[in-house]
């Protein structure tokens, strides 16, 4: 039986559905919370690691006073974050917005599933040897390649320049055939 569409392509399709609907059911604010979180947290620990490691010398061993005092920090930050959306998100409903925290929230889905995508066509292109092989005849790797340049600059040059020359064999075959 011959799927009207190439695997890669339903696969492409089911991602990003999976990443809209979650993101859209969630919503805009607790969706970006989680990676606004993780880089509180890590700010808020450099900050502060050092202080709450002053504080917590008389009950932990020296061996484990660093550790736990950075997690600590760290925790803290997170959980700021955490408070401050849940507050964020009360207000909306209160404000009868909540609509809108939820299509923001599937238009962010939608970015982080090309994102999550287009990182992932870097790597098949880069690593896996017949690579293009997996994008003939798709309609969506155009796209993704699109996604997957913008995203190369951050690479590497070593990564960059062997995902270009990979890239450039796949639309050497596609203007072929």
């Amino acid at each position: 039986m011959k799927l009207p569409l190439p695997w890669i392509d339903i696969f492409v399709l089911a991602v990003l559905f999976f990443f809209i609907i979650r993101n859209a059911w969630i919503g805009f604010l607790r969706g970006l919370s989680s990676l606004a979180g993780l880089a509180a947290g890590y700010f808020v620990s450099l900050r502060y690691g050092g202080v709450i490691e002053n504080i917590l010398a008389p009950w932990f061993p020296h061996g484990w006073l660093k550790l736990a005092s950075y997690a600590l920090a760290f925790v803290l930050g997170f959980l700021l974050v955490f408070i401050a959306v849940e507050i964020l998100v009360r207000l909306f409903k209160k404000a009868h917005l909540s609509w809108i925290d939820h299509l923001l929230g599937a238009i962010l889905g939608g970015v982080k599933g090309i994102l999550l995508l287009s990182l992932l066509f870097i790597l098949l292109t880069t690593f896996y040897p017949q690579g293009e092989s997996l994008f003939r005849g798709s309609y969506t790797y155009p796209y993704l390649m699109k996604g997957a340049r913008f995203l190369a600059d951050i690479f590497p040059s070593k990564i960059k320049s062997r995902f270009n020359y990979n890239l450039r064999r796949i639309l050497d075959y596609e203007k072929k055939n």
